[in-house]
Order: C-alpha cells, then sequence, then structure tokens
C-alpha cells in the first residue's frame, strides 16, 4: 500500500482503521510513505515507463537488505507500533526520482529514502537515507551494510558489516530512570581495498575499526537526535526497557513521553574487523616494504 504525503500529515490512523476493518484487504501487504507527492501522482508517473510499479517495489526487498537505510513493514508491523508507542511510528519511504535513460533521455524511477517518522498519528519529518541507517543500528536491525573508510596510506577501504547487536542498558535511581546507553557491536569484514599498502597488521586494522566505529555512532547519534526533536517513539526503546527492568518500567511508563525527549542517553559502538576473506595482500604490493 502506498500512502501519499499530504494524507500521512493528516491522520494515518483513518487510512490503517479503513486497511483493518474491511475485509478485502490484507494486513499482510507492505507499506509505505510517498514523499513529495500523492500515491496516485507517482503511481501515474511511473508507470508511463517499461516496467510496472509493483514489480519495482518487490525489488526493493534484497537493497533494503543489503544496504540497512530503511526496511519492510507489514501493516499489522505499523498498527502495532502505533498501538504500543504512544501513537508514534517511523515507516519506510520512497520517492519519484528522475534518471537518465537511453540516448540522453530521462526516466521516471523510485528510490527508498529512509523513513517517515510520526509523532501523534500524523507526519512530522523524515529520516534520510545518509543517517537512517543509524535508526537500524538503534533498533538491532541490520543484516548487511557497507561502511567505506581510509587505510593508514589514506586509500578508500570498504568495510562490509556482517553482524551487528545493540544493547538498551537502563540506569535507574530509585524508582528514577537516569540514563540509557545503547551498546553497539558490529562486525566486520574487508570487502575491498583501493591501495597497494599493507592492511594486515595490528595497526591498519585499529585504525580502520576506530573510523568504522566513530561513523556508526554519529549515525546513530544524527538520527536519535533527528527522533528526539520530532518527539517521536518510534526507537523501540521502550520495549527493551521493559524487557530488562519489567518492575521499574511499569512505574515510569505512564510518564515516559515526558521523560524520552530529556533523557541522557549515551551511544557506544565497538568495531570488529573479523577477516578479510581471500585478500592477502593488495594487488600490486608484492615487493613493496
Amino acid at each position: 500500500y502506498l500512502i501519499g504525503e499530504e494524507a500521512a500529515r493528516d491522520n494515518i490512523a483513518k487510512i490503517i482503521d479503513f486497511f483493518a476493518r474491511y475485509h478485502e484487504l490484507r494486513i499482510e501487504a507492505k507499506i509505505y510513505i510517498v514523499k513529495g507527492s500523492t500515491a496516485k501522482d507517482l503511481i501515474e508517473q511511473f508507470n508511463q515507463g517499461d516496467y510496472y510499479i509493483s514489480d519495482k517495489l518487490e525489488s526493493f526487498a534484497q537493497n533494503i537488505k543489503l544496504l540497512s537505510t530503511s526496511e519492510e513493514m507489514k501493516v499489522h508491523h505499523l498498527m502495532r507500533q502505533i498501538d504500543l508507542h504512544h501513537h508514534s511510528a517511523r515507516v519506510p519511504c520512497i520517492y519519484l526520482a528522475d534518471r537518465s535513460g537511453g540516448k540522453g533521455t530521462q526516466v521516471k524511477d523510485i528510490e527508498i529514502c529512509g523513513y517517515a517518522i510520526f509523532s501523534d498519528l500524523k507526519l512530522v519529518g523524515y529520516v534520510e537515507p545518509e543517517i537512517s541507517r543509524g535508526v537500524n543500528l538503534i533498533l538491532d536491525n541490520v543484516e548487511f551494510s557497507i561502511v567505506v573508510v581510509k587505510d593508514l596510506s589514506g586509500h578508500d577501504v570498504s568495510l562490509e558489516i556482517i553482524n551487528s547487536k545493540t544493547e538498551v542498558i537502563p540506569y535507574f535511581t530509585g524508582d528514577n530512570l537516569d540514563s540509557v546507553t545503547l551498546k553497539t557491536k558490529v562486525i566486520s569484514n574487508i570487502g575491498e581495498i583501493q591501495s597497494q599498502a599493507n592492511f594486515i597488521n595490528e595497526e591498519a586494522i585499529s585504525f580502520m575499526e576506530a573510523q568504522q566505529s566513530e561513523i556508526l555512532k554519529n549515525e546513530m547519534e544524527s538520527a536519535l537526535r533527528m527522533i528526539l526533536k520530532l518527539n517521536s517513539d518510534c526507537l523501540e526503546i521502550s520495549d527493551r526497557i521493559q524487557m530488562k527492568r519489567p518492575v521499574k518500567w511499569h512505574k515510569i511508563e505512564a510518564q515516559w513521553m515526558q521523560i524520552l525527549p530529556n533523557l541522557n542517553i549515551d551511544i557506544q559502538v565497538e568495531s570488529i574487523i573479523q577477516r578479510s576473506y581471500e585478500m592477502r595482500e593488495p594487488s600490486g604490493s608484492t615487493g613493496k616494504e
């Protein structure tokens, strides 16, 4: 299902209620917010090309998994978010883009553009793809992604995230929640290296690990700041506080939306480069000191 930006800014509950109540619609269907236009305009313009919009939307599944800048979401997942997170939600969003076609022509295409953020049942802003991976890291929802860092000689190295885990650690004094730490551990492999320098040594590995940690921490902090500014509870931090400290959570649950905007949240990222596949020495490195 596609929901246009204007409809989403009005009140998404009206649309979700229709999806849930009408017997011919499936709550297992995927849902997207259309950024910058109506769903009708996007469909009509895209369908003037050579592909059907249904095929294009279906192809997003693999791209989302490889980039981790958004997620696939079904209607019933959105319903759960709204019900459990104080009428807040995050929804993957798409937009209509121009691409170069053959012989200098322009064609319409659809691209994923991070997340649409909801507060009090209304669309209040977007988390762009440049930082939306930070949302998925906080949510513990990164299966694979690429981080580009520099080696000791200043050349690009592509690190492939193959596993990540984020733990939410709440700190209470009595019944008061003082702070929360988001502790993220990321496992990566070296996928590609552009230089001919030796990279299989402790100094080089530590140098790249530190860069990856800083990049991912900045993305997480930027995403967190934006979402807290929008007064949205879509990061599900409350779920994991409840799981860790259920009795304490019960005592602060009613005040959560007053606590969240001013809560001290510390983000820690640890990166580990595990292996380099079959690479031992970069091409052309033989004989170099």
